[in-house]
C-alpha cells in the first residue's frame, strides 16, 4: 500500500512539471484592475493571464501535430476516421500518423475555462477575482431583452373566463380564497394521499392546493395560507396565479419583465446573467464574503449569497442579473436538486393527467439562468459527493466554466475524471473515453491537459514570495519527577496493549 502511494505521488509530481513545462512561455505582462487592493505578485500575474487567455482566445485554431515526410503531391481526397490522414493521388499514397489536441465543449463549440490549481497558500482567491474583474460580461450578453415563449399547455380551468395574459396583477382580499366544491369521496382520497405523501418525502417542501380565487383564475402558490392584503401575479405563460411575496416578485408600473411562475422559467429560454456563480464548501463560504471585502476597494463588487429554495423560497431568476459575484455552498447546490423539475431534462415531456397538478413546487431557479461564469472552489470535492452534486452541476449553463483546487489529484490521475465530467470538456467527461486518454500516448495526455490546468507550486516561486529566512532552534527540555513517572507509566501501558493485540 505504501509503495502505491508513493508510485502515485511520484506520478502526479512528474505530471505536474511536464504541465509547468507549456506555460512557460506565459508572461507577467498584465495590467492589474484598480479596484483589486493588493498588489499581484509575477506567478499570480502569470496565472490570470493565462486565465484570461482561456476565455478570450480559446477559439483560435488548435495546435496539431504532425509526423510526415514532405512530398510535393496532388492531394485528392482525405479521411480522418481512424486516428490517420490518408492522402490519394494518381502517383502516389501517403499513410501519416498524427494527433491533435482537441478542446471543446460537449456540444462542440470551443471550451472555455479549465483549472485554477495553484497549491494552498498562493492566492488562488485573489487570482479568480482579478478574472471576474477583468473579464466581464459584455452589455451585449447580459442586457437583453427576456421574452416570454407561447404557453405550451394552457390550464385546464372550468370556467369560460380565462385571464389575458397582458393583464398579470390582481389584488385579493382578507379572507381565505374560495375552494372548489368537490365531493366527499374525492375529498378523502386526496386527505388520504396527502397524508401517505408527507410520510414518503425525506425533504420537507413547502405546498398548497390549486384553488380557485373569485374571479376564478387558478392559484398555485407555494404558501400554506393566504397572506393578509397579498398581491396576486400572474403566469404570463400558464396564466397560473401567485402571491407576489411568495416568489419575491415586485410589480411595478409599465412592468418590463414578465411574471413567470417557476414551472414556466424552465420552460422559457435561459436568462443571460453577467454574474460569476462561485461554488464553495460551507466552511469557507464566510472567507469568501471576507476576501472579496478584505482585497476589493469600495463601492467593491455587488455579492449576493444564495442559500436555496429550501430556506429562501423561490427567486426569481431575473434578480441575480443585478449582482456581479453569486455565492453558494455545495450543501445548497444539493439540496437544490430536490427541486429541479424533470421537465427540464425533457421540456417537450408532459404528462396527461386527469386533473390538474394538485401540488405545487417551486422549483430552483438556477438552471434557469446562463451565467457569465460557474466556478467551483475545492474541485476536488466534487470527486467525493459526485452523485448529488454532479446531477445538479450539468445543469448550470455557462460561458465559462473554472474549477479551483489545490489538490486536484489525491490518490491517482483519475481524480481529474470528477472535475472533467463538471467542466463537461468533450470527450473526456465520458469515462470510457477518459480512461482511453489516461491509458494512451502520455504526450498527448500531458498536451491536452496544458490546455486546461495552471499550477503553481509553493517550490517554484519561493523566490517570488520574498518570505523571511528560516531560523531553526532546539531547545532540549527533561522531565520533572512527577512527568517522569506519568510519561513511564503511561508507555508500559501502551506496549502492554500493543502486546496483547499482537499476540492474538
Amino acid at each position: 500500500m505504501r509503495l502505491i502511494s508513493m508510485t502515485n505521488t511520484m506520478e502526479s509530481a512528474e505530471f505536474f512539471e511536464v504541465i509547468k513545462t507549456y506555460h512557460e512561455n506565459i508572461n507577467d505582462d498584465f495590467e492589474q484592475p484598480q479596484i483589486v487592493i493588493p498588489t499581484l505578485r509575477s506567478y499570480q500575474r502569470r496565472a490570470v493571464n493565462w486565465m484570461i487567455d482561456r476565455e478570450i482566445n480559446n477559439d483560435r485554431e488548435l495546435k496539431t501535430n504532425f509526423y510526415v515526410e514532405q512530398f510535393d503531391i496532388a492531394i485528392g481526397k482525405s479521411s480522418c476516421d481512424t486516428g490517420f490522414f490518408t492522402y490519394n493521388s494518381s502517383l502516389i499514397s501517403i499513410l501519416t500518423l498524427y494527433y491533435f489536441v482537441l478542446v471543446v465543449k460537449y456540444d462542440g463549440s470551443p471550451f472555455s475555462g479549465g483549472i485554477l490549481a495553484d497549491e494552498m497558500g498562493l492566492g488562488k482567491t485573489v487570482e479568480m477575482i482579478c478574472c471576474i474583474m477583468k473579464n466581464p460580461a459584455p452589455p451585449e450578453f447580459h442586457n437583453q431583452k427576456i421574452l416570454v415563449k407561447d404557453c405550451i399547455q394552457k390550464p385546464s380551468i372550468q370556467s369560460p373566463f380565462k385571464p389575458s395574459t397582458s393583464k398579470y396583477i390582481a389584488y385579493t382580499s382578507d379572507k381565505d380564497l374560495k375552494t372548489k366544491s368537490t365531493s366527499s369521496s374525492r375529498s378523502s382520497l386526496e386527505n388520504w394521499y396527502k397524508n401517505v405523501l408527507s410520510e414518503m418525502s425525506t425533504v420537507p417542501k413547502k405546498a398548497i392546493n390549486s384553488n380557485f380565487d373569485e374571479d376564478t383564475h387558478i392559484v398555485a402558490c407555494y404558501c400554506n395560507e393566504t397572506p393578509p392584503k397579498s398581491i396576486l401575479v400572474y403566469c404570463a405563460m400558464c396564466g397560473k396565479g401567485q402571491h407576489a411575496q411568495c416568489v419575491h416578485f415586485e410589480p411595478k408600473p409599465f412592468q418590463e419583465v414578465p411574471f413567470l411562475c417557476s414551472n414556466c422559467w424552465i420552460l422559457n429560454d435561459k436568462i443571460q446573467c453577467k454574474a460569476t456563480l462561485i461554488v464553495v464548501p460551507p466552511s469557507i463560504l464566510n472567507q469568501w464574503i471576507e476576501e472579496i471585502e478584505k482585497h476589493i476597494a469600495k463601492p467593491g463588487l455587488k455579492v449576493y449569497v444564495y442559500n436555496g429554495v429550501y430556506s429562501d423560497g423561490y427567486i426569481q431568476p431575473y434578480s441575480f442579473r443585478d449582482y456581479d459575484i453569486v455565492l453558494t455552498s455545495y450543501n445548497t447546490l444539493s439540496r437544490d436538486l430536490n427541486y429541479v423539475s424533470d421537465n427540464f431534462e425533457n421540456p417537450n415531456c408532459t404528462r396527461s393527467l386527469r386533473h390538474s397538478k394538485k401540488y405545487n413546487y417551486p422549483q430552483s431557479p438556477l438552471p434557469c439562468i446562463k451565467w457569465w461564469r460557474v466556478c467551483l472552489d475545492e474541485g476536488q470535492l466534487i470527486e467525493n459527493i459526485c452523485s448529488k452534486v454532479c446531477g445538479m452541476t450539468p445543469n448550470l449553463t455557462s460561458v465559462h466554466k473554472w474549477a479551483m483546487t489545490g489538490t486536484p489529484i489525491q490518490k491517482s490521475l483519475n481524480d481529474l475524471y470528477g472535475i472533467l465530467l463538471f467542466l463537461q470538456v468533450s470527450p473526456y467527461c465520458i469515462e470510457k473515453q477518459f480512461l482511453q486518454l489516461m491509458k494512451g500516448e502520455k504526450t498527448i495526455m500531458y498536451e491536452y491537459f496544458s490546455k486546461l490546468i495552471w499550477r503553481s507550486s509553493m517550490e517554484n516561486v519561493h523566490s517570488e514570495l520574498n518570505l523571511p529566512k528560516l531560523t531553526k532552534e532546539q531547545h532540549w527540555l527533561t522531565f520533572s519527577q512527577i512527568e517522569k513517572y506519568f510519561y513511564f507509566n503511561q508507555h508500559d501501558l501502551c506496549a502492554s496493549m500493543f502486546s496483547d493485540i499482537a499476540t492474538r
